[in-house]
């Protein structure tokens, strides 16, 4: 599994970063996890083109983490191809097509389709099985668990308070990819805002296995310094088009 990190930031990203999109490479199948702006042109610099991508998967409706499906489609649009198919977490399908899908380019819209992922059930994607996960949000947020037939698992929580729930399926899985948005000292803010503070995010390397991997990302001005520091001993915080294998 090839995991390309497209977009790093979180919503007003630190200078030099794009917001919220990493793809998930495999054999045959090439998933989008969210798209926020910014996405189309790191996917074109990566050496991608959006016919390359045959899904994008939208973890919930704040535009840092699905504006950029316009540029998709804009871009799909060029090259004379039908945008990736959109899988969206069953509960947000209605609001999707009315919040996000219905402000697509109008040529475009009749070429979009939407796959419902229904909640802890395995969906088929190719070579790749996405599961969905609950986060836990100020708005209704999911998270994925990807695992690819050869095995290799990676766990994506997108925007989230610190969970039990997340604990436990840390110690699944080869590769964590969650959000550290807040510096330590403002867990209060964090928690009200459905965010998580660096230290916060770092604790889940604690119930990983050793040679997993905890990979920090929707960095803000606030959190990137502290989230650099704490890189090693498994814990890294890409850069955009940075690249990973596991």
């Amino acid at each position: 599994m090839r995991i390309v990190f497209l977009g790093t930031g979180g919503a007003g990203a630190p200078p030099g970063r794009a917001e919220n999109s990493i793809l998930i490479e495999t054999s045959d199948t090439r998933v989008l996890l969210d798209c926020g702006p910014g996405c189309g042109q790191r996917l074109y610099e990566a050496g991608y083109s959006v016919h390359d991508i045959d899904y994008v998967y939208l973890s919930h409706l704040h535009l840092d983490h699905w504006s950029g499906l316009f540029e998709l489609t804009v871009y799909a649009a060029a090259e004379n191809t039908n945008p990736p198919g959109i899988v969206i977490p069953e509960p947000l399908v209605e609001s999707a097509k009315d919040i996000a899908l219905r402000l697509m380019p109008r040529s475009a819209q009749p070429r979009i389709s939407i796959i419902a992922a229904r909640l802890h059930e395995e969906l088929r994607l190719g070579d790749t099985v996405l599961r969905i996960t609950t986060s836990s949000h100020s708005i209704p947020c999911y998270g994925a668990i990807v695992e690819e037939k050869n095995g290799a698992r990676l766990l994506y929580t997108s925007d989230t308070r610190l969970t039990t729930a997340y604990q436990e399926l840390a110690r699944e899985i080869d590769l964590m990819i969650t959000e550290a948005t807040m510096p330590t000292g403002m867990e209060e803010v964090a928690r009200g805002t459905g965010h998580q503070t660096v230290t916060q995010a770092t604790s889940y390397k604690t119930h990983m296995r050793r040679d997993a991997l905890l990979a920090l990302v929707h960095l803000t001005i606030q959190s990137i310094n502290e989230a650099k520091k704490t890189q090693g001993r498994g814990i890294i915080v890409p850069n955009d088009l940075s690249i990973l294998t596991i």
